[in-house]
């Protein structure tokens, strides 16, 4: 069994990073929306659109493995 301190400390520390999680994935969001332009822009150009996909790809798994790594710390916290 946790210590009520431990229990505290955790979900202190739990409120904080939440808010800090948020500004990355709205940073990644940024990034996608700018991705999804170039690939638009870059229509007469295979090469191009090729590497801003992966780029594209690349920032929304990003994502996928945040909001897993946040749901299974919310499932084990509780």
């Amino acid at each position: 069994m946790m210590r009520p301190e431990m229990r505290w400390f955790e979900q202190e520390n739990h409120q904080a990073v939440l808010p800090l999680i948020d500004n990355v994935k709205t940073e990644l969001n940024i990034q996608i929306q700018r991705c999804q332009n170039r690939i638009k822009f870059a229509k007469d150009n295979p090469e191009l659109q090729a590497k801003y996909q992966g780029e594209l790809s690349a920032y929304q798994h990003a994502i996928d493995l945040i909001d897993n790594l946040v749901l299974s710390q919310y499932n084990s916290n509780q």
